[in-house]
């Protein structure tokens, strides 16, 4: 009996290191799961993925208790062998629960870091994000500086035309047709030429309509060929001028123009148009030239 009593004590004592040695791993896996679960957070998994990954490696198993069946005491040495070996179940029940504690709570600090991270990244990213939208204004704010600076250049030459028009200098008035203008208005206005399209509102309107208003001269804002406006010149009684001949900038509902601009442009035209020979009436003429000869002959 007293064999079994030492053979016990010996195994207690044998026993102490490897609990303390125990506890020694446990504090270095958990020093290694939470490097290993902000590895897996930078790898895009969530942190509850994290968390249920690294505890996989580091799962204490949970306390068991050891429960002994109670015999009748006996009155010998058994009774202290008993004693001694309650003594280390106890011992060893009590470092699984210090050692499950210890489990909980590390789980629960490397929760809080694996969140502190976790808000510190998407901290950082909403500041990169914010910087990134602040230069993006910037941006914009220069490209509106440099356009107003235009729009008040734009102003400054409008006003200084007008001024100039109402002077009675040497400027027409080019006023946009817009559908409900009233064109006898227009008339009245002193050097004023209308702008119009071709298809859509110079036929729309009509050139008799036009004519006996009283407007005879039309700039218009479509035509890519001059050769287009040959039949309305040939017909007399309103010159039609191309906008490319006298302004290359964008359109607006009123424009200014030098007179001697617009004056060169219809003197122009009437000189292409007007002055030339007109091929239909040459060629009507060389074949009543022909018909003429033909008979003669006969």
């Amino acid at each position: 009996m007293r064999d079994a009593l030492a053979a016990a004590y010996k195994a207690f004592i044998q026993l102490k290191p490897k609990l303390d040695r125990v506890e020694e791993e446990v504090r270095r896996a958990y020093a290694k799961a939470i490097d290993d679960a902000k590895a897996l957070v930078i790898k895009g998994a969530s942190i509850r993925q994290a968390i249920d990954e690294v505890s996989k490696r580091i799962e204490v198993q949970p306390q068991q208790e050891v429960r002994l069946l109670t015999t009748e005491k006996c009155e010998c040495e058994c009774d202290k062998l008993r004693e001694e070996y309650e003594s280390t179940i106890r011992t060893l029940n009590a470092e699984i629960e210090r050692l499950n504690k210890l489990y909980s709570e590390t789980k629960e600090k490397l929760e809080e870091l694996i969140n502190n991270y976790d808000a510190e990244v998407r901290k950082d990213q909403v500041v990169r994000s914010l910087y990134a939208r602040i230069e993006m204004l910037e941006g914009d704010i220069e490209k509106y500086k440099l356009r107003i600076k235009e729009l008040e250049s734009n102003m400054r030459t409008l006003m200084n035309d007008f001024l100039e028009y109402l002077r009675g200098g040497s400027k027409y008035v080019l006023i946009r047709y817009s559908e409900g203008l009233d064109l006898n208005s227009v008339v009245q206005i002193h050097n004023s030429i209308l702008m119009m399209s071709i298809g859509g509102e110079l036929m729309n309107v009509g050139i008799d309509k036009l004519i006996g208003i009283g407007i005879n001269s039309v700039v218009l804002i479509d035509v890519t060929e001059k050769s287009m406006l040959r039949p309305i010149w040939k017909r007399g009684g309103l010159r039609v001028i191309p906008i490319s001949m006298i302004y290359n900038g964008s359109l607006s509902d009123v424009l200014f123009i030098d007179r001697s601009v617009i004056n060169n442009a219809i003197e122009s035209l009437g000189k292409e148009f007007l002055s030339a020979l007109d091929e239909d009436q040459l060629r009507k003429m060389i074949n009543e030239y022909r018909r003429l000869r033909s008979g003669m002959l006969e």
